[in-house]
């Protein structure tokens, strides 16, 4: 699995910068006819989704989430986007924070759209579909490399349905669930090799407490390590709960 964290959407910002020399008579022109027809609102551009994409050779890069097939996984840097080939990645952080703000084309914000109650189920239906796959894979044993990139196939499914979806318990079980999913990948990538996550360090704290995981003792009866089985078991569960509440209201 991958040290994915928060998970986060696809980031394309366009600026479009217009100018013109008219003449003044032209120019009161133009004034009058921007008076009579109303200012289009403010339209949101997508958010950016920090990533860190941990090489098995050569730095780490550090960009923008943009898109992932079965064969790469593509990021914007401040030079240009870049397409990273999956066999060479070995893990993928998604920064903890919240996303940055939505930038608008307007300075002033724009009202909520209404909700379009019709978008709901089926947008509701398309995050569990994803999110089973990744239920369906715990529920098996897949081993650690197919987990880590089914985490990367389904996150744009997960993603796109989200900014869909209106904020309401729906919204808040899928983004849990696919948080409870990036976590068990984020643990079992720093249990590899061990089995064991030292509680007195991250991500074993935060995962201990956010998740009520059982610690393991050592010989002194201190309570030092979470073991693997029991950590993974333990925040499949939580992501099954959420997944259990989106299938209740689809029903």
């Amino acid at each position: 699995m991958n040290k994915v964290k928060n998970i986060i959407p696809i980031v394309i910002i366009a600026l479009i910068l217009c100018g013109a020399a008219v003449s003044q008579s032209r120019s009161r022109s133009k004034a009058r006819v921007a008076r009579a027809v109303p200012a289009p609102a403010a339209t949101p551009l997508p958010i950016k989704r920090p990533v860190t994409i941990n090489l098995k050779q050569g730095n780490p890069i550090r960009g923008f989430f943009l898109r992932a097939d079965a064969n790469t996984v593509q990021v914007e840097l401040k030079t240009g986007s870049l397409a990273v080939k999956l066999n060479e990645i070995d893990s993928l952080q998604f920064a903890p924070d919240e996303p940055v703000a939505v930038v608008t084309k307007a300075e002033a914000p724009a009202e909520p759209a209404p909700v379009n109650q019709d978008n709901v189920t089926p947008n509701a239906r398309k995050a569990f579909t994803a999110l089973r796959k990744l239920a369906d894979a715990a529920k098996i044993g897949l081993p650690y490399p197919q987990y880590a990139n089914l985490l990367i196939e389904v996150r744009p499914a997960v993603d796109q349905a989200l900014e869909a979806l209106p904020e309401g318990a729906i919204k808040g079980d899928v983004l849990s669930a696919m948080e409870a999913y990036t976590d068990a990948g984020q643990a079992w990538s720093a249990m590899r090799g061990t089995g064991v996550l030292p509680i007195a360090t991250e991500p074993g704290a935060t995962l201990m407490k956010k998740y009520a995981i059982k610690p393991a003792v050592n010989a002194l009866g201190q309570e030092d390590r979470l073991l693997i089985d029991v950590t993974l078991s333990t925040i499949w569960t939580a992501a099954g709960t959420h997944l259990n509440n989106i299938s209740t209201v689809l029903k």
